[in-house]
């Protein structure tokens, strides 16, 4: 594995939201956002891109979502995140690890 330095993971950024109990698992509004920042210059890590896979855990998808968080320098953070426990632990993650921590507004 190549160790990422600093500069290499500025223009990433990680979308963190919650999923659970949502229709869809909440895909739309993460695809949505992707969108948004991929035309904005972002290079975009979306946690929803492996779909829904079978037999996969919730810890299967924390890990697999904390490896995407590696990449990135910048966390965007869905509406409705504080209520999710999984982007609970990714914000907690951000924010000891100094990424820069972008909110939803709209």
């Amino acid at each position: 594995m190549t160790l990422l330095l600093k500069a290499d993971r500025e223009n990433a950024i990680y979308i963190a939201g919650p999923m659970t109990g949502y229709d869809n698992y909440n895909f739309d509004a993460f695809n949505a956002v992707e969108i948004d920042l991929f035309n904005a210059g972002w290079d975009v890590e979306n946690p929803t891109k492996h779909g829904v896979v079978e037999g996969a855990t919730w810890e299967d998808y924390m890990l697999s979502c904390l490896g995407q968080i590696s990449k990135c320098g910048n966390m965007y953070m869905l509406k409705g995140w504080e209520a999710s426990k999984g982007a609970c632990i990714e914000y907690s993650l951000a924010s000891m690890l100094k990424l820069n921590i972008i909110y939803q507004t709209e």
